[in-house]
């Protein structure tokens, strides 16, 4: 009758003990260290135990082969058999099953386990995610602009995450000027982080799409309504007035006007069309750029050119796409503002040669007066 080796058996017990100790203690280290790092509250609940149970799984088979090499070494340079009387597949299934199912039922039933793994949400962001959805909900201004104001008191990641989450899930919001401006206010506060979103919100939008600001110049208000009006006007000027300077001067004023004119009713109609539409977007990023501290950003830059020479978009916009060249822009963004000097729109005319100033004081320092100095 063979006799039992009760050494080895006894070498496998602690074996398996030691194996048993070690994977639960991986398994705890593991949860210790995903809720000193990971705010869970964030996820779904199922979906984060299933992801730790399957983490504990992985580490309870890792355990074993590592352990069952230090033990071999261990025996083999003391001389002894590195068999023992459990077998391999006895140890996996005890590391590898039984210890990390125990561990995730610790974790996720026993109440002072539970209570740091499954946190409530923190205040602040329970805070700002009520505010958000307050504010998407109401169609009231002053509930909109108390609740934009309450996520701009709130200087965090969640916050901004709120703000832009708003503004992308209800642009329409951007139709109520109060929102628009604490909206536009309250992200640019975020610097760097609401600099990237403004980028990326450009970059995702599509053009304004049909040419708005041509549409009064081309059977808009103006044509409808002004353009038969100046021509008789101008008519009765030639007649009247039989001086030539004089007649000239009244012509000229008579041309102004009727450009200032015809730049108003353009830029009505192409805000009038984005209302509709209900999207100010592109607006909305143009101007919460605008609030920045003027400083050189090629990528700033190289978005208000892209839309100042869009005549897809309204005399508005791209006229505060033109003053952005400037406030962000450099020394080799002045020739790129040259070609609006001849735009028939008087608006981007004057907001260029605006641009094209400041940006030559930007690079040769002059004083804000400019007195005495040569014309670029």
């Amino acid at each position: 009758m063979k006799r039992i080796n009760f050494k080895r058996i006894g070498s496998g017990l602690v074996r398996l003990i030691v194996y048993s100790v070690v994977g639960a203690a991986v398994g705890l280290a593991i949860w210790y260290f995903l809720v000193r790092g990971v705010e869970f509250w964030r996820y779904d609940p199922t979906w984060v135990s299933t992801a730790f149970l399957i983490v504990l799984i992985a580490a309870g088979f890792a355990v074993p082969e590592i352990l069952d090499r230090l033990w071999g070494w261990f025996l083999s340079s003391d001389g002894q058999s590195t068999k023992d009387g459990w077998g391999k597949s006895f140890r996996v299934l005890i590391t590898a099953v039984i210890v990390p199912v125990a561990v995730f039922a610790v974790a996720n039933v026993v109440p002072w386990f539970n209570k740091p793994f499954f946190p409530p949400p923190s205040n602040e962001y329970q805070l700002v995610t009520q505010a958000a959805d307050t504010v998407m909900a109401s169609s009231s201004s002053a509930t909109r602009l108390a609740g934009i104001e309450t996520l701009a008191a709130v200087p965090s990641k969640d916050s901004l995450a709120m703000l832009t989450k708003i503004v992308e899930q209800q642009p329409s919001i951007l139709n109520d000027q109060s929102a628009y401006t604490a909206l536009s206010q309250a992200i640019a506060s975020h610097g760097a982080d609401a600099r990237i979103w403004l980028l990326n919100t450009f970059k995702a939008h599509p053009s304004s799409g049909g040419a708005a600001a041509g549409t009064a110049l081309e059977g808009g208000l103006y044509e409808r309504y002004f353009q038969p009006s100046f021509s008789d006007l101008e008519a009765e000027v030639k007649r009247a007035v039989a001086d030539p300077a004089q007649q000239k001067d009244l012509l000229l004023k008579l041309a102004a006007d009727e450009s200032r004119l015809k730049s108003d009713l353009a830029d009505m109609e192409a805000q009038q069309a984005v209302l509709q539409s209900g999207d100010r977007t592109v607006d909305f990023v143009l101007d919460t750029l605008a609030t920045f501290k003027p400083a050189e950003d090629s990528a700033i830059a190289q978005l208000a050119k892209q839309v100042a020479g869009d005549g897809a978009y309204g005399v508005g916009t791209r006229r505060r796409a033109i003053l952005l060249v400037a406030q962000f822009g450099g020394s080799g963004d002045y020739a790129s503002l040259l070609p609006f000097l001849q735009d028939p729109d008087e608006s981007l005319r004057a907001a260029a040669l605006v641009a094209m100033r400041t940006l030559y004081q930007k690079g040769k320092a002059l004083p804000a007066t400019g007195t005495g100095t040569q014309s670029p």
